[in-house]
């Protein structure tokens, strides 16, 4: 199952030119002490479902009582552009974003278990055989030494 999440976007076009509205938002924080509220602005407002945020596109329009046109889609994108009494236009975009859970890390979990092993019969005659070969030489270099 796909999880979406929507973000609704305020922007106000006017003789000042074109400005995103800062939305509050309300958030709660857990504590010790119990959850906080906190109102926090932000320039998207999010959503979990799409009727939602149709919803409160609406409730927008209603209160600031101006004139829209339907909303188009284009990609993952809705918008729809309303027009004030005073010449204001505002437009609202409803941007879908797909939710993506993080992964487990399993891969280093197996690699962290494989470097704890001793090391394998075949490394250690490997790690064996170079010190041999030293020794043999150093005791050739020693008969020679001897010789002189």
């Amino acid at each position: 199952m796909k999880v979406v999440k929507y973000f609704v976007k305020l922007t106000v076009k006017d003789d000042k030119g074109e400005n995103p509205v800062k939305l509050k938002v309300v958030k709660h924080e857990k504590g010790e002490q119990g959850t906080k509220r906190k109102v926090v602005e932000v320039e998207e407002h999010p959503f979990r479902k799409l009727v939602n945020a149709r919803k409160f596109v609406n409730n927008v329009v209603e209160r600031n009582s101006v004139q829209c046109t339907p909303m188009k889609k284009e990609g993952d994108v809705w918008i729809k552009e309303c027009t004030s009494t005073s010449g204001a236009k505002l437009t609202f975009q409803i941007r879908q974003q797909r939710i993506v859970k993080p992964k487990k890390e399993k891969k280093e979990e197996k690699t962290s278990k494989k470097e704890e092993q001793p090391p394998t019969k075949a490394k250690q005659e490997t790690s064996e055989q170079p010190s041999q070969q030293t020794g043999n030489n150093s005791g050739a270099e020693s008969t020679e030494q001897q010789k002189q």
